[in-house]
């Protein structure tokens, strides 16, 4: 919060870019490494044969900026809001594929706690990397939906991290039209942020870290000899320097493109 508390700006520019986003080309066309794109939950990584499933037509499309996990049906692919509760298939036995054996569990469950009876019934929800697995799981499973393990964290800044930290007005993010992968931040005294087309036009809040220097006068008490090496190592460095980030409006509208 001390950061949102920094970024002041006239109030007559109401949206300004910040630096995070949604980039699609992290999630929609395929698994990648990015931190935004899609993870299996039995090992926080993406296939690593590429396998990239079989998404039914348009999907995965962020639906309503909420959809981050994946279910199955009719042998496609799906991305929906993990709070949706469906039936679901765990797997036991190895990662490998091929070496997996899959079991058909039907409770319905949301995405979190179907994961969890996963794990402590089995091993985890159903890891699927390749084209046998996944005729298997859809034979299994007949017309039902059903969860799978493949689930994604959206949104991460421009310098790659990704934060727990949001500040999101109420129904946001919502990915208008499936279009929205931006995020700009608005200059109510709350600071919301919400999801916007990146072809839109607005002010950019940038940041740049600020060094301080800061002396600190000591008053020594001892008799100590300060040429002994072992003595002079233990009395602390007189300067510090201290790191914060100050922010600043570029009035210049500006598109973003982080797509």
């Amino acid at each position: 919060m001390e950061d949102i508390q920094r970024v002041k700006r006239p109030s007559s520019y109401y949206h300004a870019w910040i630096g995070l986003a949604d980039y699609t080309l992290s999630w929609k066309n395929g698994m990648s490494n990015d931190l935004n794109s899609w993870r299996w939950s039995a090992t926080g990584n993406t296939s690593p044969g590429g396998y990239n499933g079989p998404w039914e037509t348009g999907e995965p499309n962020f639906d309503n900026g909420n959809s981050t996990c994946v279910m199955m049906r009719y042998g496609k692919w799906s991305d929906t809001d993990c709070s949706h509760s469906y039936y679901f298939v765990c797997f036991r036995g190895s990662l490998q594929p091929g070496l997996k054996e899959f079991i058909f569990v039907e409770l319905a469950r949301p995405w979190s706690e179907a994961v969890t009876y996963c794990r402590e019934n089995y091993v985890d929800l159903a890891v699927i990397e390749d084209a046998s697995e996944s005729t298997t799981v859809s034979n299994m499973i007949g017309t039902s939906w059903v969860w799978i393990g493949l689930y994604r964290q959206p949104f991460r800044w421009s310098d790659n991290r990704i934060s727990s930290f949001t500040n999101w007005e109420f129904g946001q993010p919502d990915n208008n039209q499936t279009t929205e992968a931006c995020v700009r931040e608005s200059s109510a005294a709350e600071h919301w942020w919400s999801d916007a087309a990146c072809v839109s036009s607005h002010r950019v809040i940038c940041e740049r870290a600020i060094k301080r220097t800061t002396l600190v006068k000591f008053v020594l008490r001892s008799a100590a000899d300060l040429s002994n090496p072992v003595t002079n190592a233990q009395i602390p460095n007189k300067v510090t320097f201290v790191v914060s980030v100050a922010f600043r409006l570029y009035e210049d509208l500006q598109t973003d493109s982080f797509t």
